[in-house]
């Protein structure tokens, strides 16, 4: 059996906690209660790592639901998930993630509550995963499809100082590297793939052919005190990568062919394709400047 969520249910009114332990009878959560905001922050504070999901009140004397959120929010060891109780029709309160407007209804109950802890796990996996990535100072891996690219580069954009800022060029890279690389999907058959809907289809199709069926892509990332290097390398043919470097004013209507100068311009500070016949690309960011 799994660790139960932990619950935190905080109310001044000992009638409303108990509607609220009944109405989540039966569901897998371990139930804490406080009568306060106070009682509430001393319990956050002392074991900080306890709690998944704060459910709580609104309106409670002496500090209530938002002064609450807003300081479980400023707190630097404290990264439970918040769902704040209203009256029905009051404006959302900024900070709390999640709303519940009373008289409480126990299927809404549930499904919000249901969404909060999956939240919560969802941020330690990612929590997790950046510290893993943390002490990971070179790595070698092996893709093929395109949701591969996706996750691969979603997991090693974490490591960067701006993940938001090289995500789009390692995927845009990696994507490249299966289309245009393994798969041989030229810009103009991609461009029509596109205008027909049908891209998706014609990767999935040339990812059962003989002829590509086996082919992979690797990533290898390289991270330094002053620099991240990522080569990416497909076993295609290669391509005229020049071209593609600048952003093209004669290719702005077009649907694809702007990736690379993605990668180029906004996510790194260096890319090279000098090695090999355009089928290995070097993406590097320094982070000393």
């Amino acid at each position: 059996m799994g660790i139960k969520s932990q619950i935190l249910i905080v109310d001044d009114e000992s009638s409303n906690i108990d509607l609220i332990v009944d109405l989540l009878e039966g569901q897998d959560y371990q139930l804490s209660m406080a009568d306060s905001g106070i009682a509430a922050w001393e319990l956050l504070t002392n074991e900080p790592d306890k709690f998944d999901v704060i459910l709580l009140d609104k309106v409670m004397p002496e500090m209530d639901g938002v002064e609450l959120t807003k300081k479980i929010m400023q707190h630097d060891e404290l990264h439970c998930t918040v769902i704040l109780q209203t009256e029905g029709g009051e404006e959302l309160d900024a900070g709390a993630q999640y709303h519940i407007s009373k008289p409480l209804d126990k299927a809404l109950l549930i499904t919000v509550v249901d969404s909060a802890v999956r939240h919560q796990i969802s941020y330690k996996h990612r929590v997790k995963n950046r510290i893993g990535l943390a002490l990971m100072k070179e790595a070698i891996f092996e893709f093929k499809t395109i949701h591969q690219a996706h996750a691969l580069a979603s997991l090693l954009s974490e490591n960067y100082p701006e993940p938001y800022k090289v995500i789009t060029g390692l995927t845009e890279l990696m994507v490249n590297a299966v289309e245009h690389g393994n798969l041989a999907i030229s810009y103009e058959e991609k461009s029509i793939y596109l205008s027909q809907g049908a891209l998706n289809q014609e990767i999935e199709r040339r990812l059962m052919l003989a002829r590509y069926k086996d082919r992979y892509a690797t990533v290898h990332f390289q991270l330094s005190e002053s620099l991240i290097e990522v080569t990416i390398e497909d076993q295609g043919d290669g391509f005229d990568w020049e071209q593609y470097m600048e952003f093209d004013s004669a290719r702005l209507m077009d649907p694809n062919g702007r990736g690379i100068a993605i990668a180029n311009k906004l996510s790194f500070c260096e890319l090279d394709y000098r090695e090999g016949t355009g089928n290995k690309v070097v993406a590097r960011l320094n982070l000393k400047m």
